[in-house]
């Protein structure tokens, strides 16, 4: 796929010559200088775009925002992604800062994945890429094709819906319902709603792009099997998370970002069959496969925020503990800031401090942000980790 990737861009060169003098160059330069130059002042913009992601390879794609829906001062965002290489798409959008009161306000988010070949590595922090023959397992009817490894192709999605009171200056308490189904073509299907209360004080003196203070969040989310409750969605679990971040100036616009963020899970056992299954007879480890919640809420490492250097969702447990830091500087003006970060941590089956500093991962890596305005920013990281030389995260606002 790369060699037709190149091969197209050699006839694109060969050709430029005779392309330039068929079109108005100048003109055609300055309409794309004048779309793509992006005004602090403007409070919207359509922008198409393309680049490569190591999951899903080249996508094409365009993203929406508006800062001031209905001259409100309420915000949305809507991304949508395409990779003709993969066959992965993905659309997401949401709705913030919907005032209902002079203290309440509504938000929501809505997220579609349609992946194809997306790794589920086995549970634990020394969790390897198991790629066993299962069709030698004495009985290979009771474990799906690549069960354990990667689900081959399918959906993930979830939604949420939440109300954010504003109880002080600094600080408010939201309540949001989330909704998350999995599903693929491996019979690996999962589907839990929730309810989360979440916690959140801010002292920092600009939330898109602070130069100096500190943020603490906390979240308890309670399963309330509401939706799709059967016999393969019977799921009884809690979750608790917090973070406390904090900025420190270190000259004129650069900044030291740092980061603890903790995640414990817990609540009614459930056995998974399959995978016990293939642990006792492919890899001859005695015990169970016990899971709290499915794949896509366990406490995990390694997505757009954390990890980046790893591939997506590559640890998962229990719980976890993170620690990242992002030196932030000017490249130039105001809007282009560069990013140097480095980021260590684990997940573990049991919530012990001892746990979590013996064998923690780590990945660090350098980017790019780029401030459409005081309220929307993109931004590009490029990391490195032991396992992988590379990964591109591109995404929407700060890591953190």
């Amino acid at each position: 796929m790369k060699k037709l990737y190149i091969t197209i861009l050699i006839l694109i060169f060969s050709f430029s010559g005779q392309l330039l003098q068929a079109l108005d160059i100048d003109s055609s330069i300055n309409w794309f200088k004048e779309y793509y130059t992006i005004s602090e002042e403007e409070t919207q913009k359509f922008l198409p775009f393309g680049f490569y992601v190591n999951e899903a390879g080249f996508m094409l794609g365009a993203f929406y925002y508006n800062t001031n829906v209905i001259n409100s001062g309420a915000q949305t965002s809507l991304v949508g992604m395409y990779s003709p290489e993969t066959n992965i798409s993905t659309i997401w959008a949401d709705l913030d800062n919907v005032s209902l009161s002079e203290k309440v306000s509504f938000y929501s988010t809505a997220n579609i994945l349609k992946f194809n070949d997306v790794r589920v590595y086995w549970k634990g922090n020394d969790s390897p890429n198991y790629q066993a023959a299962f069709t030698q397992l004495p009985d290979s009817t009771l474990v799906p094709k690549n069960k354990g490894y990667h689900v081959k192709e399918g959906w993930a999605n979830n939604f949420k819906v939440g109300l954010k009171h504003q109880i002080f200056n600094n600080s408010s308490i939201s309540g949001e319902y989330r909704y998350n189904v999995s599903t693929s073509n491996n019979s690996d299907d999962s589907l839990t709603d929730e309810l989360i209360v979440r916690l959140e004080s801010s002292f920092l003196d600009n939330e898109n792009n602070p130069q100096k203070g500190t943020k603490f969040i906390a979240d308890i989310a309670k399963s309330l099997n509401m939706l799709g409750h059967d016999d393969n969605n019977d799921w009884d679990y809690y979750r608790l998370s917090g973070e406390v971040i904090h900025y420190l100036p270190l000259a004129d616009k650069t900044t030291l970002g740092l980061r603890l963020y903790t995640v414990h899970l817990g609540g009614k056992k459930v056995v998974d069959v399959s995978r016990t299954y293939f642990m006792n007879n492919a890899l001859n480890e005695d015990g169970q496969y016990i899971e709290y919640a499915p794949f896509m809420t366990q406490a995990y490492l390694g997505d757009f925020e954390n990890f980046r250097g790893y591939y997506m969702y590559r640890f998962r447990d229990n719980n976890l503990l993170l620690f990242q830091a992002e030196n932030r500087f000017p490249i130039t003006g105001n809007r282009l800031f560069g990013v140097l970060f480095g980021e260590v941590g684990r997940v573990a089956p049991k919530y012990d401090i001892n746990d979590f500093l013996q064998d923690m991962k780590f990945s660090y890596g350098a980017g790019v942000r780029f401030y459409f305005n005081k309220d929307v920013a993109i931004r590009a990281d490029f990391a490195h980790s032991n396992e992988e030389n590379l990964q591109v995260r591109i995404m929407f606002g700060q890591a953190f």
